[in-house]
């Protein structure tokens, strides 16, 4: 028979996963929803016949908040219930807020019950089950080797033996193929078809360095990645159009008086991957140390997994890939440094 797993997430306007988890989700056998707004609760229930979607889907989702209850974390509501605490055992600073205190009241309204009562419904309801299913999803991966896992007698770290499952949304597919094969003007083309009439997308950051790799210049709907969709305001939002216009506007009066474009600025401060892996591997394995008297050199294979997620986020179209954005940002400091 098979085993039903399931995989919880709740709500984020800011986190770029939050899309793609529930474009995930909808492919799934059975995808249920509780609360509304922010309070939105996603439970996806998968079988074993699913199991690479329940591993990329388990990817995803960890990376995005638990679900909330009148717009509080369940966890941080249930530490708040449970009332005074003596001094050498505080309460956490994150079940302090403002935004707990206010749903612990509309909690105790709604159900009549305060106090330890009220962490232990709390618990019940909502935390427990969430991390029930999160552990039984967790240990299904690494069973079948597609998590990291310790030996429990030789505490050794195990390497999954399973790569990340093929992206299972045929648009993206699509655009990957096209990048493995060096097509980068038909990838860019097909991921504005994909995009549509939207001006924001979770994979714009990717799109920035398949334009880099394509050398195309960024439009002015490419550089609303300096603005967040959730840092609009309604005025912004009801001329998003115009406003990208005035960006194309910018960019071409900027470039008829001789000054850089964003592409150039890319070009000169920011790596590509390749670039990156062999900086390290040449960092790592021309160097020499001493051993017991001995002259050695490391020859530690370089991958791109030898970066940090923020330098080097994990992405749709790439595996990994070098944020832009950010490495101009380190290289202006470096230079304003050596300015001074």
């Amino acid at each position: 028979m098979s085993e039903e797993y399931r995989i919880h997430f709740g709500f984020s306007k800011r986190s770029k996963f939050y899309s793609q988890a529930v474009e995930l989700a909808a492919l799934a056998s059975r995808h249920e929803t509780r609360g509304v707004g922010e309070d939105v609760w996603h439970i996806v229930s998968l079988t074993d016949a699913e199991i690479e979607l329940l591993h990329r889907l388990y990817l995803v989702a960890r990376k995005l908040p638990r679900p909330k209850v009148y717009g509080a974390d369940a966890l941080c509501l249930s530490f708040a219930a449970e009332g005074p605490r003596p001094p050498w055992n505080s309460l956490p600073l994150f079940a302090r807020t403002q935004r707990v205190q206010n749903a612990l009241q509309e909690m105790q309204r709604a159900t009549g019950k305060s106090g330890s009562e009220l962490a232990q419904f709390i618990r019940e309801e909502y935390v427990e089950p969430v991390n029930r299913d999160a552990l039984a999803v967790s240990e299904k991966l690494r069973a079948v080797g597609r998590l990291d896992r310790v030996d429990r007698v030789s505490l050794k770290l195990i390497p999954a033996t399973c790569r990340i499952p093929d992206e299972p949304v045929g648009a993206i597919r699509e655009i990957r193929t096209l990048v493995s094969a060096a097509k980068f003007q038909d990838a860019i083309a097909a991921y504005y078809a994909n995009l549509g009439k939207k001006f924001y997308c979770a994979l714009t950051g990717e799109l920035i360095y398949l334009k880099r790799l394509a050398g195309v210049p960024l439009a002015g709907r490419d550089l609303l990645v300096f603005r967040s969709e959730s840092s609009c305001d309604d005025f912004l939002r009801q001329h998003l159009e115009e406003y990208v216009q005035c960006i194309d506007l910018a960019l071409a009066q900027c470039e008829r008086v001789g000054q850089p474009q964003p592409l150039q600025l890319l070009l000169q401060h920011a790596p590509t991957m390749e670039q990156l892996v062999e900086d390290r591997r040449n960092d790592w394995h021309l160097g020499a140390y001493l051993d017991n008297g001995a002259v050695k050199r490391d020859s530690t294979s370089v991958t791109i997994h030898n970066f940090s997620r923020d330098d080097c986020p994990e992405g749709r179209i790439f595996d990994r890939y070098p944020d832009q954005v950010r490495h101009c940002g380190k290289r202006w400091a470096e230079d304003s440094r050596e300015d001074r």
